[in-house]
């Protein structure tokens, strides 16, 4: 089992306020670090606690398509609202969404 603290996220949107591009990649070399430690299970720091599973390939490739839709739709959106819109198309079943408001908001800070 391996606790992965603030790197990996089950079933709720990561807090990216204040990241980057360069610092959304570092988090991915993260992921990838706890991967090869080759955990079976992962606790969260950070969880939905309806979500039951930690199957530590599900969180970490979880946490990994998150930040990588959160890019994409970052690439494609021309306001925060759009960018909200975007991520909740693909992950809008996850909790504490007000974190992806905050995020999408401090992107397209002025």
């Amino acid at each position: 089992m391996t606790l992965s603290g603030d790197v990996a996220y089950n079933g709720i949107h990561p807090w990216l306020v204040g990241s980057d591009a360069d610092g959304r990649q570092e988090w991915l070399s993260a992921l990838d670090a706890v991967e090869s430690l080759g955990p079976r299970l992962i606790i969260t720091g950070h969880r939905d606690s309806d979500v039951r599973d930690d199957d530590a390939i599900r969180v970490l490739d979880g946490t990994r398509q998150y930040l990588a839709d959160y890019e994409q739709a970052l690439a494609a959106s021309d306001s925060a609202q759009e960018l909200i819109t975007r991520v909740l198309e693909r992950h809008g079943a996850r909790g504490n969404p007000y974190t992806l408001f905050l995020s999408a908001t401090a992107a397209f800070a002025a």
